[in-house]
């Protein structure tokens, strides 16, 4: 999954269905909390950290997915809405999230690769 915007947009928020391998989401509903995590894409050390929502209802969960096959599992669902200067800088940037469970266990996902976010420069950007 790609998500584009231009630099300064806080819209479109970051919604994302958290799956397992096999592509079916996680049932969130007993986590404690989810993180994203942001980092520059090649970059060491994370851009920031921040809580997501759990997202149990539709709207605002997408109807389709990026692919255009409809949405039928309503598991793993979370949105992140951007913070002013999370998107102040252009690239491309890697996300990935923490799902915090009980015992403090997290479990990170996606368990191969990352998210990406693409951040284009705005022309009217001062």
């Amino acid at each position: 999954m790609t998500l584009n915007l231009k630099q300064h947009d806080r819209r479109p928020w970051l919604v994302a269905q958290l799956q397992h391998d096999d592509g079916s989401g996680i049932d969130v509903s007993l986590a404690i909390s989810i993180d994203v995590i942001v980092r520059v894409q090649g970059g060491t050390a994370p851009l920031f950290r921040a809580e997501c929502e759990i997202l149990t209802t539709q709207p605002p969960i997408p109807a389709t997915y990026d692919d255009n096959t409809a949405v039928s599992d309503l598991d793993g669902w979370v949105r992140y809405k951007w913070e002013v200067g999370d998107t102040d800088a252009s690239g491309v940037y890697d996300v990935e999230w923490e799902i915090l469970w009980a015992a403090d266990e997290p479990q990170t996902v996606p368990t191969v690769g990352y998210y990406s976010v693409s951040i284009a420069d705005d022309l009217d950007a001062a």
